[in-house]
């Protein structure tokens, strides 16, 4: 053959067949044995000779027919010669000159026993070009060693005389130098992309390859030689996987967790070459949810929403004695941040262990019904900081479809009047009543708190397990008698925020780029874990709540039209109002059945019904209908002006007295007579404000909840993996509650499981707790079962996080600090002190013990650190 003809072709055509690429460039050695070659030689010149005078004769004769072709005219450029066509073979092995290979034009006989009608094309340069295929006999080729040949020499089949076959080919492979090649490496990638340090940036994984759970990773050669084969095998405790590429590309589908290994040995013809060898850590990886596939969106939600559906006792028959409904998780979250005695899940350096531990119990539970499902999270620089939340801030009654987010395709939107959700998968759930039946079926115990404790404190002021007035599983300072979830999308029907002070909107603004810059550079760079801890929540978290959540009720926005109507209140008034009675409601009623009058005064409130009474409203009539509660103010504060403006500071106890856009609104207040500022208060106490039920302890029956939290781990991971922290040591400077403090451990995390099932969880410390969300901890790449898919806000925010995270951040000291509103600046120099005779502010009042005045500004916590 010529070595412009692909050598491959030529064997199939001729069914001669090789596995691998034949080197054309090297001679195959052929029979030795001289004398045989040279009397086969002279026996076929001898023949071709007699051929060309008596041709005739030849066609009658049954022995050998010689094909001869000297030249090629085709343009195959393929010269062949000394075919031999041999009758009466044995094995079938039939050689059979096509078009391809001598001529242009195909001659092909069949039937042809004796060649008496063979046929010569007139385009075939051949000497006496004869095609031939039989089928009553077997062909085969029997020659000597120069029988088939090529005239260049590159390929020879050689076989003796007595051969049966011509099967015996002799192929000469190309010489590779192992080393003129680089390293046999391999990539991981999955259709969200290649498996790099950009998207997974976890220091363990610098030398390791990673895959993710339940998905199709494909395994791809750095540097893969053709025509060389690669075997791998991939082992673990659990899974295994092997096999054999022709191209250095393989896939691997974990259904496991944890450590695996792999080896991959390069063969180039049956010879080895390089080998490759390397651990690889499989774990779910949480994605923003916008940016699953269509399949994934579909799979996460419809689990998701299976929680909500099957309650626990139904799970246990399908998905075994470990499965738990939402319920029980929300039973648990209303309980934490809503009982008497503290706040187990908030205000403290828990607040991230609390949540990322409730977020990965769930998700457990969702992996009973599905185990391909992770808890995806919502990054909220991508709502907060676009055009869409722009837009609805000019109309907060949309119903939240300003997001996708919030519309049917995935978590609903909702009736901004009355705050249900009225499409998608979460539009008809109802809420459960917590009666002893409901919470015995939810494994449950209704007389024994899920907070050890502080059992015997919790069990003297309360019931075991938090609820509202009407017994619902919502925050007992919530007086709505809805029997669903409650997501208002707005603050008390208020449809335009271009004409309020920003400072005072931005408790309901969600958290955007502004709010993760000036926590992570300023107040998280250069400074100890425990600053991140207790900062984390009203910084860059807290607000989401509020926004989605937000407020409404039939008998607030009454109240609120009359105010505005009656003393000429602004807009801006009825937020800082909508501020200050979510905070008043939520502690004072919080607050009832541990209050010490002798020590607090009398109780400042004076309601029909509460949430710690044993007989619960059993009526679904709402506030300022007939029939349902009321809520007056203790008349005590009505008696003069100083109890009653002790009264009105404690309602605005976060504004009043201080220079922020809130204690405007106070100044107007005090600007009244004392009859105007009665009428005011007295509406006030009976406001009744409904909130969305996210923005209070019964959050977690909204499903926003449970994606809104993993946004906060996802920054923390962030900010050790940078290391922009002077330590990471876990400590708890404010709390004592056992939610918080060090040793303080959480019976409600039994039955959640690490890697190694043997490690009871809910016997660790918090301190223990906190180790093992450390992302740089060998604790977390052993035990822990999720990573985050990416850590770049660089495209959520324009660039801005490029300095955000640098060990030395170039931060002007002179550039304004913003003020998050839910955690008021303190009083600067220039500030008078309130009991300042000079100050337009008025006095606070005197110390509860000497005149029985509620605690307006009662120190109930210290801390002292840099800023």
């Amino acid at each position: 053959l010529e070595s412009s003809m692909e050598s491959q072709h030529f064997l199939e055509k001729n069914k001669v067949f090789v596995n691998d690429t034949i080197n054309l460039n090297q001679k195959i050695p052929i029979n030795k044995g001289w004398m045989k070659r040279f009397i086969s030689t002279i026996l076929i010149i001898l023949i071709c000779v007699f051929g060309l005078a008596y041709n005739n004769s030849l066609k009658k004769s049954s022995s050998h027919h010689v094909v001869t072709t000297d030249t090629d005219e085709s343009d195959n450029n393929i010269i062949i010669t000394n075919v031999v066509n041999v009758d009466n073979d044995i094995d079938n092995d039939v050689v059979i000159v096509n078009d391809n290979d001598i001529t242009t034009d195909t001659v092909d006989v069949t039937n042809d026993n004796d060649n008496n009608n063979d046929i010569t094309s007139d385009n075939d340069v051949t000497t006496n070009g004869v095609d031939v295929e039989t089928n009553d006999n077997d062909v085969d080729v029997t020659t000597d060693t120069n029988d088939i040949t090529t005239t260049d020499n590159d390929v020879d089949v050689t076989t003796d005389t007595n051969d049966i076959t011509t099967n015996d080919v002799i192929v000469d492979v190309p010489t590779i130098d192992i080393n003129s090649l680089p390293s046999l490496t391999f990539t991981v990638s999955t259709e969200y992309g290649i498996h790099d340090s950009a998207r997974f940036p976890y220091p363990w994984l610098d030398d390791c390859l990673f895959v993710e759970t339940y998905k199709t990773n494909t395994f791809t050669a750095s540097s893969a030689v053709s025509g060389c084969t690669y075997d791998y095998t991939i082992s673990g405790d659990t899974d295994a996987s092997s096999g054999t590429s022709n191209d250095g590309t393989f896939t691997f589908l974990p259904e496991n967790t944890g450590k695996f290994s792999i080896t991959v040995n390069e063969y180039c013809y049956n010879t080895p070459m390089r080998s490759f060898s390397n651990t690889i850590w499989s774990k779910y990886v949480r994605r923003e949810v916008s940016a699953l596939t269509d399949y994934d969106r579909e799979e996460f939600l419809d689990t998701f929403a299976k929680l909500w559906e099957i309650k626990t006792p139904e799970g246990k028959e399908l998905y075994g004695d470990k499965y738990k409904s939402l319920y029980h998780f929300a039973v648990v979250h209303n309980d934490a941040g809503a009982n008497p005695v503290c706040d187990e899940f908030h205000t403290g350096s828990g607040f991230i262990n609390n949540h990322m531990y409730l977020g990965s119990y769930l998700e457990q539970i969702m992996r009973l019904i599905n185990p391909k499902v992770s808890l995806h999270y919502m990054e909220y620089g991508i709502y907060f900081s676009s055009d869409g939340y722009k837009n609805h801030q000019l109309n907060q009654l949309d119903g939240g479809t300003w997001s996708e987010m919030f519309t049917e395709k995935y978590f609903g939107s909702n009736d901004p009047y009355t705050g249900k959700i009225i499409n998608g998968r979460w539009a008809d759930f109802t809420l459960p009543y917590l009666t002893r039946e409901f919470l015995i079926s939810e494994d449950i115990d209704p007389d024994k708190t899920l907070f050890s404790h502080e059992q015997k404190k919790w069990l003297e002021a309360s019931g075991a397990h938090m609820m509202n007035p009407y017994g619902l599983l919502r925050a007992p300072w919530n007086y709505s008698p809805a029997t669903y979830t409650l997501r208002f999308h707005n603050v008390n029907q208020f449809n335009d925020y271009t004409n309020v002070n920003t400072i005072i909107t931005n408790y309901y603004n969600g958290v955007d780029c502004r709010d993760y810059e000036n926590f992570v550079s300023r107040e998280c760079n250069g400074n100890p874990l425990v600053t991140l801890l207790t900062d984390v929540e009203d910084d860059v978290h807290g607000k989401v709540h509020f926004t989605v959540g937000g407020s409404g009720g039939d008998k607030c926005i009454e109240v609120d039209d009359y105010l505005m109507n009656t003393y000429g209140f602004e807009w801006k008034d009825m937020v800082a109002i909508a501020q200050s009675s979510q905070r008043y409601f939520k502690t004072y009623i919080t607050m009832y059945p541990t209050w010490d009058d002798k020590k607090f005064g009398p109780y400042p409130l004076d309601c029909s019904a509460n949430p710690w009474q044993d007989d619960k409203l059993t009526t679904t009539v709402g506030p300022g209908e007939d029939g349902g509660p009321t809520c007056d103010c203790n008349s005590y504060y009505f008696e003069d002006q100083d109890k009653l403006t002790t009264f009105i500071y404690t309602y605005f106890q976060d504004w009043a007295g201080r220079k922020v856009p809130q204690a405007e609104t106070v100044d107007k207040l005090l600007n009244l007579s004392f009859d105007e500022q009665v009428d005011v208060m007295s509406k006030l106490c009976g406001r009744f404000q409904m909130e969305g039920d996210l923005a209070g302890s019964g959050a977690a029956t909204d499903p926003i909840f449970w994606v809104v939290h993993g946004g906060v781990e996802r920054i923390m991971q962030k900010i050790y993996i940078e290391g922009i922290l002077t330590d990471y040591v876990y400590t708890e400077p404010l709390s004592e509650c056992s939610g918080h403090i060090e040793t303080g451990t959480k019976d409600w995390l039994e039955g959640y499981t690490f890697e190694d099932e043997s490690i009871e969880v809910h016997k660790l410390t918090n301190v223990e707790l906190a180790e093992y969300l450390n992302p740089l901890s060998d604790k977390y790449r052993d035990q822990v079962d999720f990573v985050y898919d990416h850590y770049d806000w660089s495209t959520i925010c324009d660039g801005e996080a490029k300095g955000w995270f640098a060990s030395n951040p170039d931060v002007d000291p002179n550039a304004p600090i913003i003020v998050n509103p839910l955690t008021p600046p303190k009083p600067d120099d220039n500030d008078p002190p309130p009991n300042d005779s000079s100050s337009d502010y008025p006095p606070p009042p005197n110390d509860s013990s000497s005149d029985n005045s509620p605690p307006l500004n009662r120190k109930l916590r210290s801390y002292e650190g840099n800023i």
